[in-house]
């Protein structure tokens, strides 16, 4: 069945661009501002919350981009000293990137400018609206691979492993 005649599928790609365009102005504004690219942004992200460094690889994958393509969106990172790329000392080829604290700066405001526009959403809603709501996503956001998710939203510096080994 396609998604396009499910009227679950559609109504609930409804209601996410809603959300996501709900309150965002000044989501909006600030990526502008920024001048970076989705991909960049995205790279951000995972770099931020994710992960606290990874490879080339692992990003292209995470992002569903080229390597060619992560690899000019990550020289533009380290132009702006947004991220490091370091060398494995045991194979040249291997590079790990890491977000540097501007990084962590600006994934963290971006994050913010989202919540707000989510809370703002949130106090849209009557009583019942709101109550539904929260019944619905209740066994959604209690999910293993949603929970993580739903967390403060704060930016952290994750305690994780280097995704891809370091001599990949």
């Amino acid at each position: 069945m396609q998604a396009k005649s499910d009227p679950f599928v559609r109504d609930l790609g409804g209601f996410l661009k809603y959300l996501l365009a709900y309150g965002q102005g000044s989501f909006y504004e600030v990526v502008a501002e920024l001048d970076l690219s989705l991909t960049q942004i995205r790279i951000l992200h995972l770099l931020c919350r994710d992960t606290e460094e990874a490879s080339l690889k692992w990003l292209a994958d995470e992002t569903g981009n080229s390597m060619p393509t992560v690899s000019r969106a990550v020289d533009g990172l380290v132009h702006r000293n947004l991220v490091t790329r370091v060398e494995n000392p045991s194979d040249r080829r291997a590079k790990t990137i890491k977000a540097t604290d501007e990084a962590l700066e600006i994934a963290g405001r971006l994050i913010g400018l989202r919540l707000a526009g989510l809370e703002e959403f949130a106090q849209s809603l009557d009583p019942q609206e709101r109550a539904a709501l929260a019944a619905a996503l209740k066994p959604i956001v209690e999910r293993e691979d949603v929970a993580p998710m739903c967390a403060s939203g704060a930016v952290r510096r994750p305690q994780t492993a280097p995704k891809e080994p370091l001599n990949a």
